[in-house]
């Protein structure tokens, strides 16, 4: 069986003066091909060499949350998956045309 998980990133407002709006928007896929059992894997044994005191104030790990040498084991063990692929659509909302920011859905789809 095959398995996509998404996660966005950002948000579709263009107003860039406002605070708390981000200046891009991203997407991630991860595409399995095959048993989800290795990414699981890889998942677990990250979270398991955090310190105590981390896992108890996060139960799940978040790449915003995460130290960098946390997501860097992370990726390397999901490079290491010959049945893992990422794909990334990343969106610089400074360079989007006039008429695609009124139109938000479009934009989204």
């Amino acid at each position: 069986m095959a398995y996509i998980f998404l996660d966005e990133s950002g948000d579709l407002g263009f107003n860039l003066k406002k605070k708390g709006t981000s200046s891009v928007f991203v997407v991630t896929f991860l595409f399995i091909d095959g048993s989800k059992r290795s990414v699981e894997k890889a998942v677990s044994k990250t979270h398991a060499e955090l310190s105590r005191k981390i896992k108890r104030r996060v139960g799940v790990l978040h790449a915003t949350n995460e130290k960098p040498i946390t997501r860097q084991r992370l990726l390397k063990r999901l490079v290491e998956n010959d049945d893992c692929s990422v794909m990334t659509i990343y969106l610089n909302k400074k360079k989007v045309f006039t008429k695609l920011q009124d139109e938000k859905q479009v934009l989204y789809h």
